[in-house]
């Protein structure tokens, strides 16, 4: 509201005022005696309005703006969250500007994620909102608030990716390298193929693995052999590297930086050979437990047909079936490197969740050893760190079709079998071990439980 207001100026009755003369003379008259002036002056409040600028956005950036019905002064605004504003799903006012002398344009950061999904983002007038118009009238309401944009941010730009190695040196024919990006990558858009978007030095092939919404895992085999000489297995980028992000409409990064040693990535891959005891090329807890005088074939294993060591891993875990009772899997195999195809041809037979092949586990490098494979672990379980006290019976991958006639492997006076006490011969039955006398047995069914170690062949 403007209001009129009069301002008056009256002489004094004690006016008195004098010249410059060297004595000066005083004048006590003023005409006229009385001066009045009017002046119109502002001291009503302005009427605020605030708004958004659309009601959906597509990138983080988002504006809003207060208008007042007369000229405002955009100074008196705070950016700081709680005083004038508070904050739904924004990290921040970025500025308030006097976009002409009735209007503030707010622009604010949206907290919506590159490629995420969408977010509601608002700006809700305060509880201590105040700002003034330019006569200085302070105004505590805002019609209109909250307003809200929904941000869905559209991912432009290409991720940066970094390929690294595991380690500098390794002594394991299948080492490992990262690509890792600044946000998530598709790790599907790399292909395996040698000279697409990696060109190999002494790595056959490579898989890649998506660890996470943020790294691939490749795995390299190397040209390196046992007990062969040191190789560098590198990993660099071809002409033609290209990988996405995840974005909508994916963006895609042509260059990929390489974290040492300067534009090689390599791991010095030394294979040691060997001994009965020593760590298995599988790294954890596998530990070498035979070796072989002549290479042998493992149907299965990616180191047939010329084989020479086994390594084994404990398996925790109950003690399970082999396989249903009435489940026959024909054609397994006895002797040393028939553990890998027996195992197949129990994953393939055997459909009860609840048998050997749960503890197992997937990944089909490793196998259940046969009967010859798991005696020779026997033999040798002083050696290679078999738990103390540990003397329970496990499974073989060798199912006995009927009884033998001939001695297993192992302690000749400590084998078990013969008759159910009906005269039938025992059949549909698998062979088991005992680790306390080295015993082997059919005669007990595939329902009654036994532990599991499971075995890997290698070259």
């Amino acid at each position: 509201m403007l209001k009129l207001v009069t301002s008056t100026l009256t002489a004094a009755a004690s006016f008195s005022m004098t010249d410059t003369a060297t004595t000066p003379n005083a004048q006590t008259t003023v005409a006229p005696t009385t001066l009045s002036v009017s002046v119109t002056v502002d001291t009503t409040a302005p009427t605020l309005t605030f708004a958004r600028s659309a009601a959906t956005a597509s990138t983080q950036a988002i504006t809003f703006t207060v208008t007042g019905d007369e000229a405002i002064d955009c100074t008196t605004l705070s950016t700081a969250s709680g005083t004038d504003f508070t904050f739904t799903n924004i990290s921040a006012i970025t500025g308030i500007v006097q976009t002409n002398t009735t209007t503030c344009t707010i622009t604010a950061t949206s907290t919506a994620v590159n490629g995420g999904a969408a977010v509601t983002s608002t700006l809700t007038r305060a509880t201590s909102f105040s700002m003034t118009d330019t006569a200085g009238n302070a105004q505590t309401l805002l019609p209109g608030s909250p307003q809200s944009i929904t941000v869905t941010a559209t991912d432009t730009t290409p991720p940066t990716v970094t390929l690294a190695r595991s380690a500098a040196t390794a002594v394991v024919g299948s080492p490992t390298f990262t690509v890792t990006g600044n946000e998530q990558i598709n790790c599907a858009t790399l292909s395996t193929t040698n000279g697409t978007d990696f060109t190999f030095s002494n790595i056959t092939s490579i898989a890649i693995v998506q660890t996470n919404t943020t790294t691939c895992t490749i795995t390299a085999t190397t040209t390196a052999t046992t007990g062969g000489a040191t190789v560098n297995a590198s990993l660099t980028a071809a002409a033609t590297f290209s990988m996405t992000d995840t974005a909508t409409t994916p963006n895609a990064q042509t260059t990929l930086t390489i974290t040492t040693p300067g534009t090689t990535n390599f791991i010095a891959v030394t294979i040691p050979t060997p001994t009965i005891g020593a760590a298995g090329i599988s790294g954890g807890t596998s530990v070498v437990f035979y070796i072989a005088t002549t290479p042998f074939a493992s149907p299965g294993s990616a180191c047939t047909p010329t084989c020479r060591y086994l390594e084994w891993e404990n398996v925790s875990g109950v003690a399970q079936d082999w396989c249903s009772v009435s489940t026959s899997v024909a054609g397994t195999g006895t002797g040393i490197g028939a553990g890998a195809n027996n195992t197949a041809l129990m994953r393939a037979a055997c459909n009860n969740s609840l048998n050997l092949l749960s503890l197992l586990g997937s990944d089909t490098n490793w196998f259940i050893p046969s009967r010859d494979e798991l005696n020779e672990l026997f033999r040798n379980r002083a050696s290679v760190g078999w738990p103390s006290g540990t003397a329970g019976e496990y499974f073989t991958s060798s199912q006995v079709d009927a009884s033998p006639t001939a001695a297993p492997p192992g302690p000749a006076s400590s084998w078990a079998g013969g008759t159910d006490g009906t005269s039938q011969a025992y059949t549909n039955r698998a062979w088991r071990q005992w680790f306390d006398s080295g015993q082997m047995s059919w005669d007990r069914t595939k329902t009654q439980p036994a532990g599991l170690v499971r075995i890997r062949a290698y070259g």
